[in-house]
């Protein structure tokens, strides 16, 4: 039997639980009968798994554990120890290589970038100084857990480059695997939203975090309802008082903002087919899942001209890229919307992420 040891212990919402997620559903059809795995996942989640073979381990932490990343440089190595358990291959699904001992496979998945994107964030904002302190100190974290054998995954090829460059390591030991992107199936367009087909109606789901970036859409509604006398309602997924940082200019009676807070995924796709265009100004993300998802609906996306919007977009006819802090040009993109105007869908090619990286565990 060899010991498959994952760390996921910091993948407990969002994005991140989804990889967890989509990791566990597909150890069902690709784990080997012969490979037991230990998954070390924060102690407040509960998984149904199927998988024989799979040993949950919860982990509690304290404050101070957590900021020394704790477990990542000694406390899965000392449960190993501790419970005579010797491993075969350890992935890290936690962006932080778990060190260990021995010249073993060693994979860690890397999906927050803000470490390796160049933005200058503002330390006299509480927020923004979040952000720095988790760019610089997040970053040594990172750095001081490689090891000679440690093998990265990454989304993008962008994010490669990137990743490269940052933490000085080859690029031969980088490799990118497209993330699964699995759309629900479309039904009935679901009409608990209503919809005014008088508005050109645009969406943009994202938590409000700063790098999310909703300042430059919001401020480029304000140039919009000066400027022009056209109908816009832009459909947020998240409530008013969390962007309450934000300096909500004066509107007009054409220009609105729909603050939906949470939305259920399936919902959401449905959605996106009543939407005039999808706005995604975020200038820091590891893939960015919203715009691959629009352009499978076939609707316009206005986008950030950063280097993984590029990528990802790469073959879908109905994008426009716009400087990123510049809601002038936003706005004058807005207005020169046209209403219904559809392109032909991006077609999801079955990129086999999940097969390659057991495809890699499966050969020790």
């Amino acid at each position: 039997m060899k010991n498959i040891i994952v760390n996921a212990y910091p993948l407990r919402f969002s994005g991140a639980l989804v990889i967890l997620n989509q990791f566990i559903e597909n150890m069902n059809t690709y784990a080997l009968p012969n490979h037991m795995y230990y998954v070390f996942v924060d102690s407040s989640l509960e998984f149904n798994s199927k998988c024989p073979n799979i040993k949950f381990i919860k982990v509690q932490y304290s404050f101070l554990k957590k900021i020394l990343f704790y477990n990542n440089f000694v406390g899965i190595n000392k449960y190993l120890k501790d419970n005579k358990i010797e491993p075969h291959f350890v992935l890290s699904l936690a962006n932080i290589n778990t060190r260990t001992v021995g010249d073993i496979p060693n994979y860690v998945y890397f999906h927050q970038s803000i470490t390796i994107y160049k933005h200058k964030w503002n330390i006299l904002s509480v927020e923004e100084f979040k952000y720095l302190i988790y760019k610089v100190y997040y970053k040594y974290a990172i750095k001081r857990s490689l090891q000679k054998n440690t093998q990265v995954i990454v989304q993008l090829e962008c994010i490669k480059d990137r990743y490269s460059k940052v933490y000085s390591i080859d690029k031969d030991r980088i490799i990118t695997i497209t993330p699964n992107v699995i759309m629900p199936l479309l039904k009935s367009v679901d009409d608990s939203c209503e919809i005014d087909e008088s508005y050109i109606n645009l969406i943009y789901p994202a938590t409000p975090l700063k790098y999310k970036n909703h300042k430059v859409i919001i401020d480029s509604l304000g140039i919009v309802a000066k400027v022009s006398d056209r109908k816009v309602r832009l459909y947020l997924t998240c409530e008013k008082d969390e962007l309450r940082k934000i300096d909500i200019p004066k509107l007009s009676n054409n220009v609105e903002i729909v603050f939906m807070g949470h939305v259920k995924y399936d919902h959401l796709i449905n959605f996106y087919y009543k939407m005039d265009a999808l706005l995604f100004p975020s200038f820091i993300e590891s893939f960015g899942l919203p715009m691959i998802e629009a352009a499978t609906s076939g609707i316009k996306i206005l986008a950030a001209d950063t280097d993984f919007a590029n990528e990802v977009l790469s073959n879908y006819d109905g994008v426009e890229f716009i400087a990123t802090f510049t809601p002038e040009k936003w706005a004058t993109k807005i207005i020169d919307l046209e209403k219904n105007t559809r392109y032909e869908p991006l077609v999801i090619e079955n990129n086999r992420s999940w097969v390659r990286l057991f495809e890699i565990i499966n050969k020790i």
